[in-house]
């Protein structure tokens, strides 16, 4: 799967996220990608697994790529863990109960209800591959309908230490629109090197992924690539971690100030 288009962006706030540059197609494969610019408003632990918001993507070269022409039922999202950050002490540690609230995916393309590309978006126990497994623990109808972020809501669902989303495309035959974005590994960052080694280390752990179809899914999955390093969906998950009672962390620690840093 090939990234296809390419185009600046601009993020804004969550309900924005505005397209101001022109779209210049360029079809080279079965997928599509974009660079944009002026990065998201992140703070600087992004991509860590123990905190409020867990988002894998790093844009700080300002550059994205967009993903489009996914055939009938495909199978893509994004593989979570939870585990151990120091700094954060054991009540991030270990299968201590997690719940997901929400889930946001950022779409550079829309769909049109009415043609069959209402699919389903669900989360999943997944294993130490990133492979989802079993029936979902919870699941909603997704159809890309809206170009920009996309929210999901979710009723608390708690989910294991290593969890995925993921969205399955509708059965319909025709044409699919719905584009999704990546981070840019090829891209150039402030300091005039790639971002793959710049904005992030070139052994960054893959967590965005193409699990094959529904009828026929794939394990395990392929990662994004670019070609230079593998890339991430653009695309935040919101929960909270339960603290132990017996873990070294104030009163003050669990506030939102702190509980942020438990979840990511």
């Amino acid at each position: 799967m090939q990234p296809i288009r390419r185009l600046p962006l601009r993020f804004g706030q969550r309900v924005g996220l505005a397209i101001w540059a022109a779209l210049s197609a360029t079809s080279v494969g079965a997928l599509e990608r974009v660079p944009g610019s002026d990065p998201l408003d992140r703070d600087a632990a992004w991509g860590d697994p123990c905190s409020l918001t867990i988002g894998y993507f790093n844009i700080c070269s300002g550059a994205l790529w967009e993903w489009g022409d996914f055939p009938p039922e495909s199978r893509f999202g994004v593989w979570l863990q939870r585990r151990y950050r120091d700094g954060d002490g054991p009540a991030c540690d270990y299968g201590w109960p997690g719940t997901i609230s929400s889930t946001w995916l950022y779409l550079a393309g829309a769909s049109p209800a009415g043609y069959g590309f209402t699919g389903s978006v669900g989360l999943f126990a997944a294993d130490d591959h990133g492979c989802p497994q079993g029936a979902a623990l919870a699941e909603q109808p997704f159809l890309p309908a809206v170009t920009g972020w996309q929210l999901f809501e979710w009723d608390e669902v708690y989910v294991p230490n290593s969890f995925a989303v993921v969205y399955s495309t509708g059965p319909g035959q025709l044409f699919n629109p719905m584009r999704v974005a990546t981070d840019q590994a090829s891209a150039i960052a402030p300091d005039g090197k790639p971002a793959c080694g710049s904005c992030f280390p070139v052994d960054r752990p893959a967590h965005s992924y193409l699990w094959g179809t529904v009828s026929s899914p794939a394990c395990p999955g392929q990662p994004f690539d670019d070609g230079t390093c593998s890339v991430e969906l653009v695309h935040d998950t919101i929960g909270f971690v339960l603290v132990r009672i017996d873990a070294p962390v104030s009163v003050e620690a669990t506030s939102w100030g702190g509980l942020k840093a438990l979840y990511r």
